[in-house]
């Protein structure tokens, strides 16, 4: 059996989504499609602009066959950890075949550069950590130290968003390869436009310039299954005022020391967040207060998701410092009739996680790192609800259900 793997975010469903998965399908010859979703908080540390739940639906009424959830402390994150956690559960979800969107038209390439990134690891890291101690940013640092030991043609290859996650993906893979795991890789050249572009002529834009949009421009840009969701949100929610107004009490409260604690916090940003915490008046008079050499605005709004989750470093660092696979459970969102069908085969494998589709029922989930992971997917999704000014409690992850598709 072909099971083809995709990491996606699905914010919102897009033109560009459905060619890239049609086109990733035809590719691999697939028999099922499974994706993995990024839940409430994308990479970038922003809200989702509809939940997980629709987006998931989504995702099966377009051609997916099972959507499982990427935990949040994977899917808000850096580019090797949201890979990694993604590249995992694929993994432990049987894909043979795993697919991922890129700009450059050289597979060849992109294996090249991730297969020098692999070797020459120790040095990256060493010349990364002096060149961040100099105040270069983490995406900054990678790029001149990748540059300066895999050379110049990896160093541009990881300066488009997409080719860095491609970079990434293959960099786990080739972890897997290592165990005797082979999974094949599916470049898939990305169609349209760049996050941030249009393309009026051809009805592609980026998910962030869709997000932009309001919401009539929207429809020419997203499939009509998109479309019939966002229609309905008008006005979007103001997530943006609510996490602020949360967010500053939070800080203002906090010690500096306890925000020290916090996951990917510290050498004297704690004391930064006090001060400026108080001058800004929103969300974007705040980034911009924090943004620097070192901290992109991605990594600031990544850092404030996490003091507003309330992630201690502990927690995380005993996540993704475990260095095996961090697919501890797969958590079902959805699941078209194939998907239902793939997941009795699961079930049958001694070496595939336990499935959740009810977290009221997780019984066997035992290990620390799953009972981490799991702790703040709930946490997670009960700030984006209230953030979101949608009720707490209906929309609890302990209410909804995954959307199971019982007839085509």
């Amino acid at each position: 059996m072909k099971v083809l793997g995709i990491t996606a975010e699905y914010n919102p469903f897009h033109r560009g989504h459905k060619y890239h998965l049609d086109k990733a399908k035809e590719m691999s010859g697939a028999d099922v499609t499974v994706v993995v979703m990024s839940g409430c908080f994308t990479q970038r540390g922003e809200a989702a602009i509809a939940d997980k739940w629709i987006r998931s639906e989504t995702a099966i009424k377009s051609g997916a066959d099972l959507v499982i959830e990427l935990p949040f402390l994977f899917a808000c994150n850096r580019a090797e950890c949201f890979a990694a956690g993604a590249v995992d559960i694929l993994a432990a979800s049987g894909a043979t075949h795993i697919a991922f969107g890129c700009e450059s038209e050289n597979a060849d390439e992109i294996r090249a550069a991730a297969a020098g990134i692999v070797s020459e690891k120790d040095a990256i890291e060493q010349l990364r950590r002096r060149l961040m101690k100099e105040g270069k940013s983490y995406a900054r640092a990678n790029e001149k130290a990748v540059r300066e030991t895999v050379g110049e043609y990896a160093g541009d290859l990881i300066l488009q968003p997409n080719n860095i996650l491609a970079v990434e993906y293959v960099k786990r893979l080739e972890y897997y390869r290592s165990k005797g795991r082979i999974i094949q890789t599916i470049p898939v050249r990305r169609r349209g436009s760049g996050y941030d572009d249009v393309n009026p002529g051809e009805k592609y834009a980026g998910a962030t310039a869709i997000r932009r949009m309001n919401i009539n421009d929207m429809r020419d840009y997203v499939i009509p299954e998109s479309w019939a969701y966002l229609k309905t949100m008008e006005p979007l929610p103001d997530r943006e005022s609510e996490f602020f107004r949360i967010l500053r009490g939070i800080i203002m409260r906090a010690e500096a020391s306890e925000l020290a604690d916090i996951y990917s916090v510290g050498e004297g940003f704690e004391n930064k967040l006090k001060k400026e915490i108080v001058r800004a008046d929103n969300m974007s008079e705040l980034i911009n207060s924090l943004v620097s050499a070192r901290y992109t605005a991605a990594t600031v709004r990544r850092i404030l998701v996490n003091v507003l989750v309330g992630v201690p470093g502990r927690d995380a660092d005993i996540v993704l410092d475990k260095g095996e696979s961090a697919a501890s459970y797969l958590r079902i969102l959805a699941a078209g009739e194939k998907g239902r069908e793939y997941l009795k085969i699961l079930k049958k494998s001694d070496e595939a996680p336990l499935q959740i589709t009810n977290v009221n029922k997780v019984t066997e989930l035992t290990d620390e790192v799953g009972s981490i992971v799991l702790k703040y997917d709930l946490k997670a999704a009960d700030i984006y609800n209230l953030i979101s000014g949608y009720d707490v409690v209906k929309n609890s992850d302990r209410v909804r259900k995954p959307y199971i598709e019982l007839h085509k």
